[in-house]
């Protein structure tokens, strides 16, 4: 399996050499295909889509499903490249306002959270801020199925330096590492697998589980929370504006930080919606009747 995924990389990074506008060509490609040969979750993104924008006509959502795949394979091809790009390329691609909201707390000795979603290049937030902005962060994720792509992607998220938490090791590793004043980053907006689990609530006119890790942590540790609200400013360039959420003293009766998340992660999708992850099923569950 070493070899294997030695030999990929070495793939992976020879794709990557390509300048961007052949990269983009080949997301113009893929997204073509996606979208009209396999129609790759197309039910998925259609529904979710008329769920979310009950408002908007047949000829809005269908141009908001069009573009979703188009930024889909710009994200996938962008990934790649984090395999050969420079720091000061990747600089030049991705900003960060405001950050010194965050990096001031940790110069003084506080760790912080921050949460982003799935909009715009999310794999971009996590390497863009640990090459240009501050080394000191940690990077929460799932495990990917594929022991391959696992160790693929880890190599990528981690290619500046980034300290890669897997959900199930998480808290071991917070108190391991509890003295060291850093950003604890993850994406917030996944469902959790069962019905019963996490927190509902109201998102794009749904009934919305989310994860409550980040929340969890903020109370645990007494760590301020931030949102990364990113904008796509053009092909291949983003802006990701650091928002405070919550901090401290917290009342841990209440999911004011998950509701907080929410609230910008809306405004957020609503400003860019094709930039979202809608061929995830986020809803795929309902709303137990206790809940």
């Amino acid at each position: 399996m070493h070899n294997v995924t030695k030999a990929y990389m070495f793939f992976i990074r020879i794709v990557s050499l390509l300048p961007f506008f052949l990269l983009y060509l080949i997301a113009d490609l893929l997204a073509f295909i996606a979208s009209d040969v396999i129609r790759y979750r197309s039910k998925i993104v259609y529904k979710n889509l008329k769920k979310a924008f009950p408002e908007k006509s047949e000829v809005e959502i269908k141009k908001i499903k069009r573009d979703f795949y188009r930024n889909f394979m710009d994200t996938i091809v962008e990934t790649l490249k984090l395999a050969s790009i420079s720091s000061a390329e990747l600089d030049k691609r991705i900003k960060f306002e405001d950050a010194h909201l965050m990096t001031d707390l940790i110069g003084q000795g506080q760790s912080v959270v921050l949460t982003t979603s799935h909009l715009g290049n999310w794999e971009w937030q996590l390497t863009g801020f640990t090459a240009n902005v501050s080394p000191h962060a940690d990077g929460i994720y799932m495990r990917v199925r594929s022991d391959f792509f696992d160790q693929v992607m880890r190599k990528l998220r981690g290619k500046f330096g980034a300290y890669l938490i897997e959900k199930h090791d998480l808290m071991r590793e917070l108190i391991k590492k509890k003295n060291i004043p850093r950003v604890i980053a993850l994406v917030a907006d996944q469902r959790p697998k069962r019905a019963q689990l996490g927190y509902w609530t109201t998102l794009l006119n749904q009934d919305t589980q989310m994860f409550e890790g980040a929340e969890k942590i903020a109370y645990k540790f007494d760590y301020p929370v931030f949102y990364s609200h990113i904008k796509r400013v053009k092909r291949g360039h983003y802006v990701c504006k650091i928002i405070p959420l919550a901090a401290p003293p917290y009342d841990q009766k209440k999911h004011a930080i998950i509701d907080a998340f929410v609230t910008h992660l809306e405004a957020n999708i609503q400003e860019s919606p094709s930039d979202w992850l809608w061929s995830h099923k986020r809803w795929k569950h309902s709303r137990p009747a206790e809940a």
